[in-house]
């Protein structure tokens, strides 16, 4: 009869719960888990805390731990490419049966044969620390974990591989030489003083952003209607749901409508489309794309009130004579 709105200890409970899956990105995990924690509420500082609490795997854990990650985006840049493995028999990651030589046994990789089993007996198993890559000892017990982790790419302090400057600036080096003819015109936007990078594409039907531009934003409230798309080699993509915003571009702001997609489906956390395009002028010059509102608004704004009647209060027209001398010139 009537609706109850769920309690605090069960909406919690239902935060903790929720878990990364397999058959889900991780982009979308965050997506969902984001949204239980705004119901809750959860506080902004422990929220990355819950996030990383809830990926199965206990060495994917210890990782993101190790790498100091504080923010929602950090943490989804750095599980932008990871996967869950999928679940065998047990139930447990990786519990995948394989075939051993020709004899036909069968043997689960978690399984250890006798001769490992005699070796972890008498202790002879080789420890390697995380943190420094250095033998004999673990993470936990590292002399030199003040320091920060080490980057087993470059040898540096303060960062792991997957972060490294210059394993980053190689890739980019390589990708500006394979792309260089092609030009791509890119603003920088803000929504809601959130500086965001925006791509300009007239061939684009609608506008969208990437999740991780969305928590960044702080989740604002989305409206759940899913729209189906396509694009170039693709079919069938469907959006999380959208939202009304203002965007700032040019030095001027509008009225623009944002549809959410997962990460995977565009490289730029916002892509401008020909439905917001259309609104404004567009002028495209080389290397350079500039945006300013329609002329006819421009004009609305500064047409000034015109006076379009003008009523005359006499026809007379007095001319003073007197110091002209003699009446006849006077009358003149």
């Amino acid at each position: 009869m009537y609706n109850h709105r769920p309690s605090r200890v069960k909406l919690h409970k239902r935060f903790e719960e929720r878990v990364w899956k397999s058959s889900e990105t991780f982009h979308q995990y965050v997506h969902e888990k984001v949204i239980l924690a705004n119901r809750v509420p959860i506080p902004e500082d422990e929220l990355v805390e819950y996030l990383i609490d809830g990926i199965p795997e206990a060495s994917l854990r210890d990782q993101a731990r190790i790498g100091r990650i504080v923010t929602k985006a950090s943490l989804l840049r750095a599980f932008e490419k990871v996967t869950l493995k999928d679940k065998g028999p047990t139930g447990r990651p990786g519990d995948v049966e394989q075939r051993q030589g020709n004899k036909g046994q069968r043997q689960r990789p978690n399984e250890k044969t006798k001769g490992e089993k005699k070796e972890a007996a008498s202790g002879t198993t080789e420890k390697r620390c995380f943190n420094c890559g250095q033998r004999e000892h673990t993470a936990a017990d590292c002399p030199t974990k003040t320091e920060g982790p080490k980057c087993f790419h470059c040898g540096e302090r303060g960062h792991i591989a997957a972060k490294c400057a210059k394993k980053l600036s190689a890739v980019q080096s390589v990708e500006a030489s394979v792309n260089k003819k092609c030009v791509k015109y890119t603003k920088s936007v803000s929504i809601d003083r959130c500086a965001l990078t925006a791509l300009i594409d007239t061939g684009s039907d609608i506008c969208l952003m990437c999740a991780s531009a969305y928590i960044r934003l702080g989740c604002p409230r989305l409206e759940r209607r899913e729209l189906r798309f396509c694009g170039v080699g693709t079919s069938n993509n469907l959006t999380m749901g959208e939202f009304n915003t203002k965007l700032t571009i040019d030095g001027h702001t509008y009225p623009i409508l944002v549809r959410v997609v997962p990460d995977t489906l565009i490289n730029y956390e916002l892509l401008v489309g020909i439905d917001f395009l259309n609104l404004v002028e567009l002028t495209v010059k080389p290397g350079e794309v500039v945006v300013n509102p329609l002329q006819e608004q421009v004009n609305l704004h500064n047409d000034l009130p015109e006076i379009l009647q003008i009523n005359l209060d006499s026809n007379d027209d007095d001319v003073d004579v007197s110091h002209v001398p003699g009446p006849n010139i006077e009358k003149k």
